[in-house]
């Protein structure tokens, strides 16, 4: 390599500054915080880092809340109830983990606790129990222990006894015989029950649990609890999961992995902070600096042999050859005119071998054999797998399930000398062909089962039900080709494979890297060290087989280098100056640099070759902002003209009396709200979502943005718009204006601030009494707004929607009418209009439910519901009362049918009102709901009889003005005449199809 001594001196300064800095940092004991601030991090001896917490606003959910007990030396995982051994955070490779005491399960109550066949669930839970840290274990003599997981996976153990005297103070050891054996899990188990089978006629206690250490001694008769492991994330559909994903996509340094939980939809978000950094990714900012690793020597060399057989490439340390190999469990033999590859020691056949890289294993892709139920289905109905006891391979886990075809049966597999696992198959029809498989859908005679951690052999138990005694097929498969299992023997396998630990080879390459592995049960740990001189990277990782520890090293090249990585000096730099520099070039190790001539001109390149990318750069980004402006400009043209942006100007100008600000350009309302910021957000419904806003002119209003628009309705939308801009009453929200410009209209309405009247009725938070006064004055206000909509606006309009939370209350407690979502404005001549039955249980017309038929006297019935709420302070519809009253419209018409109004009006109102007052009011409301719309009164009549009701002076100490004395010749007016023309300057309310729904209020 060229410029090689400069390189090294780079790097050397690079070290001792990054030194530097880490003994800065622990001088000043800037060490990174686990929990939130003001949050307590241990609690005992156990650090609680967040998102676990202990105290309120120091956890994420109540998942994750902890409960520190026994004078703060016991934390407890509250949700669960389980005591926390400890907690540990993720990292590049390990997920992260809770030790935890979890409770043996006993075969029956006599032998301790309560005799459950049941552990802890965690379901609806971010946990599952660890796969690769914890075992299933059974202590108890002659029995089988089989453990429900899943609708048909099976897994468990067997335990027999060679004596009668067993202990049942359990030592620790377990090899499948006096009284004890066990068995690994599934993959992402929540939760299991477990069935006890005695065998032999032994009747005594039996014993079963998920334990993660193999040291500890317990005696099972005082010990109740084991520690077990679970795994947890944070869910990646929460918004704070969403949020560390989202975080992780930036600059910060920290990486958020997924992992899906089987048969679940759930997903899991695991963090960790990237290398040369540490501390707890789940909190902002939590990841800090760290001081950096140290790197390794380089790498050993061998020799050169032949690489290929046929298509497959042979990498060492498999070989073809005497010499070419590490030692016979690798060797090769290529057979038939050597275009077949064989796995000498073992006799299968290889088709693929993959070296490791920096997130996969080492593969070996081969042809694993088909095992018959008997001899007379194919070739000599043999039961067991194919051995790889003793070697450096095992069946892989991720890329192999076994598979099971044929008719009702159940098929065990002995993966140990005790463990079981295996599938259920059941058939539907009775003309399944089992022969020819392709899929399986666990219901038409195929099962599946997962496996269990670094398989190396296994024994299958065919066991027939409901007397089907066809032929049966049990295998292990990578894919999910077509076979004919009458025909094929094979099926396609993985293997995944390493270098033992304890050889002489093994030990060299650990000694030229920096080995630093986690030994302790089914723990895959992995570090990964660049190599200074050959580009070598290795990792170590170690695992049990059948309980005993084999320890696997397995090495890959790093980036800018190429080759295999067991071989001495395997990892070649790639010379990108021979295929991608056409000029002169230094290849400067994992890179490479073009030059044509000296290091000024070399400079001088450079120098130049980065302006003019700025350059282009910067007149990219002007074209692109140019661009976009542009497509701007015209789809504001286009969304207005579509919306109906013309028609209206064209109204607006042909009446020269109507307030021109009616139309806002989508800027000044982007502005107002923000971006339309969610923290500006009012309300939301099903079809629009109203924000709070600030006009230029330092106005608040109200804007409601639609989520979609009827284009076959615009031209009636926009007349509404235009009908309803004229209407001037003081008791009905404004419009302000609209935007055309967006993809679907923006309304701007006056901003109306002390809520609903359904707050102020039925809100238990709310502190304001609402006086009888004040609730005759409410009612008094809407009638009128109503009978204006009804008689006195220049085209009838029908609110259709009328109920305590369409009504909203100004700073003066006066009633502003709301949300005309669903509003329909008739001509002169119409007495109803036939829609799709739209509102809202509890103020819906009866009439109008049964007919579709929308009259006036509908909008009287819900306004009839609104005078009862103010007269009882209850709700339209309640589950506390009756079945026949669960509608406070009919509560309140049997009321009155049985003398009973005064047990069910508001104690406040019984304080204030008069019962002459009650009575009338009463009498007023049951006219309004009577279920016969003609013999319901008309809203002027209501009006007008609400008015003379209203005590004077006014409660609220309002002195009665001039829009008092208008409201008062309005209704004399209306008498001569309903169909009075009225014209103003002043908005009301409107919206698209033709209005917003009310739910956006």
């Amino acid at each position: 390599m060229h410029l090689r001594n400069l390189k090294i001196m780079s790097t050397s300064v690079f070290q001792i500054l990054l030194l530097l800095v880490s003994l800065m940092l622990q001088a000043s004991g800037a060490a990174p915080g686990l929990a939130k601030p003001n949050c307590a991090e241990t609690c005992g001896n156990v650090t609680i880092p967040f998102p676990f917490g202990i105290g309120a606003g120091c956890f994420l959910d109540e998942w994750y809340q902890i409960v520190c007990q026994q004078n703060n030396t016991v934390p407890i995982l509250k949700k669960i109830g389980l005591r926390v051994l400890n907690i540990s955070l993720p990292d590049r490779y390990v997920d992260g983990m809770i030790n935890i005491s979890l409770p043996v399960i006993y075969s029956n109550a006599s032998c301790g606790g309560d005799g459950r066949g049941a552990g802890v669930s965690l379901k609806g839970s971010q946990f599952v129990f660890s796969q690769t840290r914890n075992v299933f274990t059974l202590v108890g003599c002659n029995t089988l222990a089989t453990v429900d997981t899943t609708k048909s996976a099976v897994v468990g153990c067997r335990s027999r006894c060679s004596g009668t005297n067993t202990s049942i103070s359990w030592n620790g050891d377990c090899s499948g015989r006096d009284g004890c054996c066990q068995s690994m899990l599934p993959r992402n188990l929540q939760g299991f029950s477990v069935d006890f089978k005695e065998e032999g006629g032994h009747q005594g206690c039996k014993y079963a649990f998920l334990r993660s250490d193999f040291a500890g001694l317990y005696d099972l008769i005082f010990n109740e609890t084991v520690p077990v492991v679970l795994e947890w994330g944070i869910a990646n559909n929460t918004d704070y999961g969403r949020k560390l994903i989202q975080q992780s996509k930036t600059v910060y340094p920290s990486i958020c992995r997924t992992q899906s939980v089987d048969n679940s939809e759930m997903l899991f978000t695991q963090c960790y902070c990237t290398r040369e950094y540490d501390g707890n990714p789940y909190l902002m900012e939590g990841c800090k600096g760290a001081a950096p690793r140290p790197s390794g020597a380089a790498p050993p060399r061998s020799r050169y042999c032949a690489e290929t057989c046929g298509s497959v490439t042979i990498p060492f340390p498999f070989g073809i050859g005497a010499g070419c190999f590490l030692n016979d469990w690798y060797q090769i033999a290529c057979q038939q005119n050597n275009m077949v590859p064989i796995l000498k020691r073992i006799g299968l056949r290889v088709l693929n071998i993959s070296l490791p890289d920096e997130d996969v294993d080492g593969m070996i892709n081969v042809n694993l054999p088909v095992i018959y139920s008997n001899a007379s289905c194919g070739d000599d109905g043999r039961g067991a797998m194919v051995s790889l006891k003793g070697s450096p391979f095992v069946f892989s886990q991720t890329r192999n399930i076994f598979t099971v075809v044929g008719c009702n049966a159940q098929v065990t597999v002995k993966s140990t000398e005790s463990a079981v696992f295996g599938c259920r198959s059941k058939c539907v029809g009775a003309n399944f062909t089992s022969s020819n498989y392709s899929a399986c859908s666990e219901s038409e005679g195929c099962c599946q089962s997962s496996l269990p951690f670094n398989l190396q052999g296994f024994g299958v138990d065919f066991e027939e039900e409901s007397g089907h005694e066809g032929c049966k097929y049990a295998f292990l498969r990578s894919d999910s080709g077509v076979y004919d299992l009458r025909l094929s023997d094979t099926v396609p396998g993985v293997l995944e494979w390493g270098i033992a630990n304890n050889t002489d080879y093994a030990l060299d390459l650990i000694q030229q890297g920096y080995h630093n592995f986690n030994g302790s049960f089914s723990c895959t740990r992995f570090e990964s060290l660049s190599s200074e001189g050959e580009g070598s990277v290795y990792r170590y990782r170690s695992y049990s087989v059948d309980s005993g520890e084999i320890l696997f090293v397995q090495c890959h090249c790093r980036m800018g280098y190429h080759g295999n990585a067991y071989l001495i000096g395997g990892c070649k730099d790639i010379d990108e100056c021979n295929s991608r520099c056409p000029v002169p070039c230094v290849d400067t190790g994992a890179s490479f640099l073009c030059v044509r001539g000296g290091k000024t001109k070399f400079i001088l390149i450079g120098v130049g070759a980065g302006l003019g990318t700025l350059l282009l750069c910067l007149a990219l980004w002007g074209l692109y902002k140019y661009i976009k402006k542009r497509k701007e400009i015209k789809l504001k043209e286009k969304n207005f003209k579509r919306n109906g942006g013309l028609l209206l100007e064209s109204e607006l100008s042909s009446e020269g009396h109507v307030e021109k600000n009616k139309l806002f350009n989508s800027k000044d309302l982007e502005k107002a709200t923000n971006n339309f910021n969610e923290d500006r957000i009012l309300g939301q419904g099903g079809q629009g979502t109203v924000y709070k806003g600030m006009l230029t002119d330092g106005k608040i209003v109200a804007i409601k943005k639609s989520k979609a628009i009827d284009e076959g309705k615009v031209e009636q939308f926009i007349n509404e718009v235009f009908i309803l801009s004229q209407i001037n009453h003081r008791n009905i929200v404004k419009l302000l204006g609209c935007c055309l410009e967006t993809k679907v209209p923006l309304l701007v309405y006056e901003f109306i601030p002390n809520g609903t009247l359904y707050q102020y009725l039925h809100d238990p938070k709310e502190e304001y009494h609402v006086s009888w006064d004040t609730r005759l004055q409410i009612a008094t206000e809407i009638a009128g707004a109503l009978f204006y909509l009804h008689s006195a606006a220049s085209i009838p309009i029908y609110h259709r929607d009328i109920k305590s939370t369409n009504i909203l209350l100004d700073e003066k407690y006066r009633a502003k009418v709301a949300d005309f979502g669903t509003s329909k404005s008739v001509s002169l001549d119409q007495t109803h209009v036939t829609t799709l039955v739209q509102g809202t249980f509890g103020y819906l017309d009866p009439e109008y439910f049964q007919s579709s038929q929308f009259t006036d006297k509908s909008d009287v019935y819900s306004f009839g519901v609104v005078l009862v709420e103010l007269l009882t302070r209850q709700k339209p519809i309640s589950s506390l009362r009756e079945q026949e009253g669960r509608s406070l419209a009919t509560y309140f018409i049997i009321s009155m049918e049985e003398n009973q109004l005064f047990d069910i009006v508001d104690a406040q109102v019984l304080k204030e009102a008069s019962k002459e007052e009650i009575a009338s009011v009463a009498s007023l409301a049951k006219r309004c709901l009577n279920l016969n719309g003609r013999n319901r009164p008309t809203m002027k009549e209501v009006a007008m009889e609400l008015e003379g009701m209203r005590k004077l002076p006014n409660p609220l100490g309002i002195q009665e003005n001039q829009e008092d004395r208008e409201v008062a010749e309005s209704y004399a007016a209306a008498g001569k005449s309903s169909k009075s023309n009225i014209n103003a300057d002043v908005t009301t309310f409107s919206d698209v199809q033709p209005f917003l729904p009310s739910e956006a209020w």
